[in-house]
């Protein structure tokens, strides 16, 4: 376990680390696509209105836009820097040295990156499946096969084919 992220209310782990770097990364992303869109309406605002109600919401929202995206940004670069390292937050806080003063579950930068990223920009973490989600998955999408078949099957009983008087 690396950390329990209180705003999304779910451990941080090895399983979970690619989605928590991606949702952070377009936490960024939206934060400073918010704040750029919304500039231009605010500066014009401020030119044409003065000190009005649309002006203050449209400032305060390029200045939320900004902070998010420094905020998330701030925390991005902190957890790229622990898995490049192969830490965990925890281990951030209580650094845990051996003998030999490195790390043993440091394999470098580019080898930390691949191991979690697998298809980095993936919305599925495909870096590692167990066998217990794939038989999960699979018996699923039987039920929902079976459920979609007997609703078919519902509608055609309902649909009266049987001959009217004029047949």
């Amino acid at each position: 376990m690396d950390h329990h992220c209180p705003w999304f209310n779910n451990c941080v782990s090895f399983s979970t680390q690619k989605s928590f770097l991606l949702t952070l990364a377009y936490g960024v992303l939206l934060g400073a696509y918010t704040a750029l869109t919304a500039l231009i309406p605010a500066v014009t605002a401020w030119f044409s209105l003065g000190l009005s109600f649309t002006t203050l919401n449209v400032s305060f929202l390029v200045a939320s836009g900004v902070y998010f995206s420094i905020a998330a940004g701030a925390f991005l670069s902190s957890h790229l820097d622990y898995l490049y390292r192969n830490v965990t937050t925890l281990e951030n806080m209580r650094a845990i040295v051996f003998r030999d003063q490195r790390d043993s579950f440091d394999l470098g930068r580019e080898k930390n990156f691949r191991q979690v990223r697998s298809t980095f920009f993936c919305s599925l973490n495909t870096a590692h499946v167990s066998p217990q989600i794939s038989r999960n998955t699979k018996r699923i999408h039987k039920q929902l096969l079976f459920i979609s078949a007997r609703i078919m099957v519902n509608k055609l009983n309902a649909t009266n084919f049987s001959c009217s008087s004029t047949c």
